[in-house]
């Protein structure tokens, strides 16, 4: 089969995938648990955060991640549902200051290294993957040249009905209309 642009993608995508969603999984929960910790911090401990939880959501900003400053590193940091949030410390999208010696922020500066490396290793993975398939035209040459990726390379390709409207087109560029008549 021809490999063309779609294919090659859906191969690289399923490749990308294979080799890190186990372990960006695993960030995403430590990110929401972070983010938790940081929103219970905003709010000054569980206690005031069971009682901000308890005032009616439309009073406050709706959002799907926390601002923090933590030791000079400012992120966000992605609970796993939209939430109501604090507001933000002056003007800008930071709900919550840590300081650079607290457990937290280290705890956060290392979330943070994590992540920007799996991005960076994803990155870099995928231009190989598209490099090593960009170099072949038919899936059968690219199993031969690496056979591993098989599991990967679609059996079929997925072609549905092509739907062109020929008058519509030769109107609008000015070229002779065939009527069905």
């Amino acid at each position: 089969m021809k490999l063309n642009n779609q294919i090659r993608n859906d191969i690289v995508s399923k490749l990308i995938a294979h080799r890190f969603d186990a372990e960006g999984a695993a960030l995403d929960k430590e990110e929401y648990s972070l983010a938790e910790a940081v929103m219970t911090r905003a709010m000054g401990g569980e206690e005031e955060l069971i009682k901000f939880d308890r005032l009616p959501a439309k009073w406050f900003n709706t959002s799907g991640h926390i601002g923090v400053r933590a030791g000079g590193l400012d992120t966000f940091l992605n609970f796993c549902n939209d939430r109501p949030v604090p507001c933000f410390i002056n003007n800008r999208s930071i709900s919550c200051v840590i300081d650079a010696d607290d457990p937290l922020a280290d705890l956060i500066r290392d979330y943070d290294a994590r992540s920007k490396d799996l991005r960076r290793r994803k990155r870099e993975a995928r231009m190989a993957a598209e490099g090593a398939i960009s170099s072949v035209t038919t899936t059968e040459r690219l199993i031969k040249i690496w056979p591993e990726i098989a599991p990967f390379v679609p059996t079929e390709a997925k072609v549905g009905p092509v739907a062109l409207r020929t008058a519509e087109l030769n109107a609008l560029l000015g070229l002779p209309v065939d009527d069905p008549a």
